[in-house]
């Protein structure tokens, strides 16, 4: 009997300890749930301020160590879609050439038309090398030479696509999920363009997260969300390769870029994006307090180039003023003003505002302190148009007649 007894009372002891296991455990959320978590942290990022400083580094191509590239002051306002970015920019601009750059720039977007005001020290450019003490010296000062004004704009006041462009870019954009080589965002990837989408558990330094998963047409896309941040992203990873497209073209067919980069000019094969975010709490809800973004460039043939970007955010708010999204940098009157999608219409500024020459209502529905003036037609042009489309109008009768008779005779 004690024999017997013996195996049926481990048996019923661990029998007893896997059901408190299984009690203990939950049930990992489906992904549409996980999905619908995240797509509401972004959500409640809609109404958010902060400032921020970034360091950019790169390695590969001509940097056999890392290098420092840029380093960036920014401040950031939004409120629902309209939102304000203006940086301070201090680095090297390595296209074609190496050279210093020192430019301020103030994007502003009121949630239909974009405008853009930089001034670009152009006394850097003198500079034959930067250290990034010195960077940072040019960062709290005024430059070292004379600035130039450049003002542009893009405005479409017919394709409502051009909000949804100019939702988020530049130097803040990885906090809304922007994936730059596609040109969406990670929600868009994994609710419109995933074939499968996976749930699963999984721990990152220590922290429970709920990892949603997708195979999409632009690579594997997987977000870790912490349920005890309100299921904000602690990473994002992106991996793509052979039939994965980069934007619109398929990894395998990409060719070598033309252009004078420091990126070795051979066609890239592989791509990884990995974005790690520290969590905030402030005022109850949770935002991104700094993140570190790392790509992986993978050419043909196996060599790669690096790049790395450490950003903190300070002075985190949930709650603007109407002034936090006025534009701030001074723009001389009578400023030409360079239409990026319109280049044939002339512009300036005058009076406060955007001004603009144009032969039909092109962009008839600008809001706030963008307005048109429309070209008008000189008087003794108008009766010359009416008789030329009579004309035209008796001559297709005339030919339809001819037409009918000959057919009929």
């Amino acid at each position: 009997m004690s024999r017997c007894f013996a195996p049926l009372l481990i048996g019923l002891v661990a029998g007893g300890l896997c059901s408190v296991s299984n009690c203990g455990a939950t049930e990992v959320p489906r992904p549409e749930e996980l999905l619908a978590r995240y797509e509401a942290h972004v959500e409640g990022l809609r109404t958010f301020s902060f400032d921020t400083l970034q360091l950019v580094y790169e390695k590969g191509g001509l940097f056999p160590d890392w290098t420092w590239d840029w380093i960036i002051q920014a401040h950031f306002a939004r409120a629902g879609d309209r939102w304000k970015l203006r940086y301070h920019m201090v680095g090297f601009h390595f296209y074609d050439r190496v050279a210093p750059i020192n430019e301020v720039r103030e994007d502003v977007f009121d949630g239909r038309s974009c405008f853009m005001v930089s001034r670009d020290d152009r006394g850097v450019r003198a500079l034959t090398s930067m250290d990034l003490d010195g960077a940072r010296k040019l960062l709290a000062g005024n430059g070292v030479g004379p600035w130039k004004l450049n003002v542009s704009a893009e405005h479409d006041a017919e394709k409502p696509e051009a909000a949804r462009r100019y939702f988020i870019r530049g130097e803040v954009s990885d906090l809304y999920g922007y994936i730059y080589v596609d040109a969406t965002t990670a929600s868009e990837l994994l609710r419109q363009k995933a074939t499968r989408l996976t749930s699963d558990r999984e721990s990152i330094d220590g922290r429970s997260c709920e990892v949603l998963r997708g195979i999409t047409a632009h690579g594997t896309l997987t977000l870790w969300l912490d349920p005890a941040s309100h299921y904000a992203p602690i990473r994002l990873h992106l991996w793509k390769e052979g039939n994965d497209l980069m934007d619109k073209t398929p990894m395998r067919l990409l060719k070598a870029d033309v252009g004078r980069w420091v990126r070795p000019n051979l066609p890239l094969r592989k791509y990884e994006l990995q974005e790690d975010f520290r969590l905030e709490s402030i005022q109850g809800r949770f935002a991104p307090a700094s993140y570190v973004r790392k790509d992986r460039f993978i050419y043909e043939g196996g060599q790669e180039f690096l790049q790395r970007n450490e950003s903190s955010l300070e002075h985190i708010r949930f709650d603007l003023e109407p002034e936090d999204l006025e534009p701030t940098l001074p723009i001389p009157e009578e400023t030409p003003v360079f239409l990026m999608n319109a280049p044939g219409i002339r512009a300036k500024w005058s009076g406060g505002k955007l001004v603009m020459n144009y032969d039909k209502p092109l962009v008839a529905s600008l809001k706030g302190k963008w307005v048109s003036e429309e070209r008008t037609v000189p008087l003794w042009r108008r009766p010359l148009v009416v008789t030329t489309l009579v004309l035209l109008s008796l001559i297709g009768i005339v030919l339809a007649w001819r037409h009918r008779s000959a057919a009929t005779g």
